[in-house]
């Protein structure tokens, strides 16, 4: 779970992109939505084996002018909680691959 950096990456828009783009070339998954937010790229995916859905988040940073992203996924309970609403309810406990209750309890918390 460490951080991952490429030089073609020269803004934040261009991990995105890669990012975003990585789900048209997988088998397994399918992009159903995604919102960069400040903190980095949030996207609901659904397994298409099992027809699960999943909320993962790429942080994404620049740190001493080199552009990376480090990838997880809500049952990782990562420490952002700008995750669309819209997202949360996309993906309800029963229809999760990676439901979290204590993110969405943190996430409740800091969205008041």
């Amino acid at each position: 779970m460490g951080w991952d950096f490429c030089s073609n990456w020269k803004k934040k828009a261009d991990v995105v992109a890669e990012r975003v783009g990585d789900y048209s070339n997988d088998s397994n998954y399918e992009l159903l939505a995604h919102k960069t937010t400040k903190s980095g790229l949030w996207t609901v995916v659904r397994n298409r084996q099992t027809g699960l859905k999943g909320i993962c988040f790429d942080l994404i940073e620049c740190q001493l002018g080199d552009w990376g992203v480090k990838s997880m996924d809500e049952g990782m309970g990562p420490y952002s909680y700008d995750c669309p609403r819209a997202f949360l309810e996309m993906v309800p406990a029963a229809e999760s691959f990676n439901f979290n209750p204590e993110y969405r309890a943190r996430w409740t918390e800091a969205n008041r």
